[in-house]
């Protein structure tokens, strides 16, 4: 340990310990090494400025009268999808949405234009506002239920549109007492159970509605950057496919005439549907989904889901790809209360699944000492779903944020490169991490863990997009361009897709990128970004080596107008040799080496490449008989931290090259 009085250097070494010197294999060549890294071009080094620089002025703007990440989702939607950052990272190519349920992820207002627009709308029915147990639910009946008060919505005065969506998403409808108590998550999901079924899945299983539905998730998705999905969708009778009748043969189901006894019509309309949208729009790459039962089944009907799910995985393996259990976790069974007819889904003889599960897992912020569920032959705390995921197979987990409290298995996830889909604003809506700064999923990707987002239920939560998941995550957990696109990345990586298909969806995720980075740099180097005079605060350290060069740290404030341009450093009359550009309050230069004398030079930084000098009013004195300041160009760092490294001129993988070179010589 160095003595306390080395204390810039006793920080780089600390900073240096989790660099790529730790985490990369010795033995590995340069080049994957540099693929580890995420060697970025000259454009994507531009993107991430331009999004950091975007970030910092927003952060700016909001942090006095609510940041975001820190404030109740419904208070700060506004305030997130008309800033800047949004409209950057709406576009961004984010792979795939990994997490969601099929039937409540588009928003109200595009599955009721749907509606509204079909010939069905004339048979559209509600339940009244003051029905005691389903109130605003709608469906579709020839003829509806007697004595229940519902109402026809076709020409009805008072039933506009609008005015039934403010009653069908958690936003909309959350009671002044939930949002008293942001962490009350039992509050907040007996909230949310009584929407689930108010105005989406009965309207989404006409089939006049589905295919239409399908398309415009598609078109959403593709709006958002979102080229691929993977959502949980029920086979039950719930939601079965019907169309309407006036035959008399279906009055006792007041009009609806079911089309499907199992789910197979569904999935053939999906596929067909999917294939015919791939055919107009080529850069989607497609859809699969992954089934489920929820927690509060018995075991008899899981075992017939679990049977349901072998069935559809062998009849078509390239569209059913998995099983979930899913709803409240603190309410409803555990994984242990299942184990027997999970098991069934391993072959005895090969031990080979076969179906995959994909668990709503940990979704929770109780301890494991206290119980929250009521069943008394379910003595099992929710948090301990946490182990039987990992010992059941589970190929990614959903939400996971208890593993945060089990270091063993955060690093059986590791070892075992598990995903973990993370939902972040379902999870602060639902009660269970009000602010969002503190979420478990970045100490996940800092681990090392695979990390995929998820949107879960935006359309019925209401605030309808996935760039939402995105921007939180950016604004509140330090996440740079490199972070993001390994975000996207993995949502492809750890897809169902086999590893032929992984390669194919690259093919069409890599353009769109492509496009993303050029068209942003674009933006970037076309932005007004010399607006303000840079100021100059701080000089760190001010005394370096007699002789060796020194990393020195200017900090001031807008140094964004080098977002395009390179950063030079001049140190008296000579150039620095390594300059980094780090944010538009830090940049990073190396003194040239001295004469071995003691004598002090003025500091001068050009941000345009070196047309115009701006003197920073600091010195910097040539002292020490060795530095205590190693050049930073020896600390490369990889995983969930940036790789900045800019250098005057200098062909950046060249620079990489030379850098972790220098490490591992």
């Amino acid at each position: 340990m160095r003595p306390i009085t080395d204390y810039y250097q006793l920080r780089g070494d600390f900073i240096c310990s989790g660099s790529i010197r730790i985490v990369l294999d010795r033995s590995a060549s340069i080049w994957s090494r540099l693929a580890r890294c995420g060697v970025f071009t000259l454009q994507e080094e531009i993107v991430d400025r331009y999004l950091q620089y975007k970030k910092y002025e927003h952060f700016l703007e909001v942090k006095d009268s609510g940041f975001p990440p820190q404030r109740p989702i419904q208070e700060v939607l506004d305030i997130i999808q008309s800033s800047d950052v949004y409209r950057l990272l709406e576009k961004l190519p984010k792979g795939g949405n990994m997490h969601t349920h099929e039937n409540h992820q588009l928003s109200k207002k595009t599955l009721y234009d749907i509606v509204w627009a079909s010939e069905d709308f004339q048979y559209l029915y509600i339940l009244p506002e003051d029905h005691p147990t389903t109130p605003w639910t709608l469906d579709f009946f020839i003829n509806p239920p007697p004595g229940q008060g519902w109402t026809k919505v076709m020409n009805h005065p008072n039933l506009t549109k609008e005015m039934i969506e403010q009653h069908q998403t958690l936003i909309g409808t959350l009671s002044a007492e939930a949002k008293k108590y942001p962490s009350d998550s039992a509050m907040r999901w007996d909230e949310m159970n009584r929407l689930w079924d108010r105005g989406s899945t009965q309207l989404i299983s006409n089939i006049k509605i589905k295919p239409l539905y399908l398309r415009a998730l598609y078109e959403s998705a593709l709006d958002e950057g979102v080229q691929y999905l993977e959502t949980r969708k029920n086979f039950g009778a719930a939601e079965m496919l019907y169309e309407l009748s006036s035959d008399p043969e279906y009055e006792p189901t007041y009009g609806k005439k079911f089309l499907d006894t199992n789910g197979e019509l569904d999935i053939n309309l999906t596929i067909n549907v999917t294939r015919e949208f791939i055919g107009e729009r080529p850069e989607f790459i497609g859809h699969r989904r992954i089934t489920y039962s929820t927690r509060f089944s018995e075991n008899d009907a899981i075992r017939q889901d679990v049977e349901k799910a072998i069935a559809f995985r062998q009849k078509y393996p390239d569209h059913f790809k998995g099983y979930d259990l899913v709803a409240e976790e603190d309410f409803g069974h555990s994984h242990l209360y299942f184990v027997e007819e999970l098991l069934t889904l391993y072959d005895p003889m090969t031990q080979k699944s076969k179906v995959d599960v994909f668990l709503h897992t940990a979704e929770t912020s109780w301890p494991e000492d206290l119980m929250t569920a009521e069943a008394p032959e379910d003595l099992v705390a929710s948090a301990e779903n946490a182990l039987d995921a990992l010992l059941l197979g589970t190929k990614r987990i959903g939400h996971g944020l208890a593993y945060i409290k089990y270091p063993y298995l955060l690093n059986e996830l590791r070892s075992r490169q598990v995903a973990v889909e993370i939902c972040p604003v379902s999870n602060q809506i639902l009660g269970l991490q009000a602010d969002l700064r503190n979420h478990p999923g970045q100490h996940y990707i800092q681990m090392g863990i695979p990390v995929v987002l998820g949107a879960d239920d935006p359309g019925s939560f209401g605030y309808d997009n996935f760039t939402v998941d995105w921007y939180e995550v950016f604004m509140g957990w330090g996440l740079g361009l490199r972070q993001l696109k390994k975000l996207a990345q993995n949502a492809l990586d750890f897809s169902t897709m086999t590893d032929d298909q992984k390669r194919e969806a690259y093919e069409k995720w890599t353009p769109y990128w492509d496009a993303y980075i050029a068209n942003i740099s674009a933006e970037a180097c076309r932005a007004p970004l010399n607006a303000s005079q840079p100021l100059f605060y701080r000089l760190i350290p001010k005394e370096g080596a007699l002789v060796e060069e020194t990393a020195v740290h200017v900090y001031g404030r807008h140094f964004e107008r080098a977002v395009c341009r390179s950063v030079r450093c001049r140190f008296g009359a000579v150039e620095s040799s390594v300059t980094r550009y780090v944010s538009s309050t830090h940049v990073m230069c190396t003194s040239p080496p001295g004469n071995g004398s003691e004598f002090s030079v003025a500091v001068t930084i050009s941000l345009d490449g070196g047309l115009t000098y701006f003197d920073t009013g600091k010195a910097f004195t040539y002292k020490h008989d060795t530095s205590r300041h190693e050049p930073t160009e020896l600390c490369v760092k990889s995983g969930a931290t940036n790789v900045r490294l800019i250098t005057n001129n200098i062909n950046i993988i060249i620079v990489m090259i030379l850098a972790v070179s220098k490490i591992f010589i």
